[in-house]
């Protein structure tokens, strides 16, 4: 099992309100293709990776907002990677989980994510 995965709108947790209700599959497919050609926005993001834990609340907020706001991420298991923990709590300073890193730099959980995309910092943060 890979625990690295891309999440895009269709793999958002069901019930969630991700799911495209209402859309045939031919529609759900062609808009699935679109979303997945890369433009020059989307290469020129830096790239978002968030470390979860299977049964965290702020965590599958954190997915659902990102999600939301149509910014791809990388997400990783700590469960699947438990040898990651001490690298990812020392990268981050912080001791709770989500973690979520732009590029290199430690955003924070869900709670500083949240600011930062409510005050336009996240967004510049990946545009760099």
């Amino acid at each position: 099992m890979n625990p690295f995965k891309l999440h895009t709108i269709e793999s958002a947790p069901a019930g969630r309100g991700f799911q495209s209700r209402g859309m045939g599959d031919a529609r759900r497919l062609s808009l699935l293709q679109t979303l997945a050609i890369p433009s020059q926005e989307t290469e020129s993001m830096s790239e978002i990776t968030i470390y979860t834990k299977k049964h965290c609340a702020y965590c599958i907020e954190a997915k659902m907002l990102l999600s939301s706001r149509g910014l791809p991420f990388q997400e990783i298991s700590l469960e699947e990677r438990p040898e990651l923990v001490a690298e990812v709590m020392a990268r981050s300073v912080q001791r709770t989980i989500p973690q979520i890193f732009v590029g290199s730099q430690s955003i924070g959980g869900f709670t500083e994510l949240s600011r930062n995309i409510s005050n336009g910092v996240f967004e510049a943060l990946t545009q760099q």
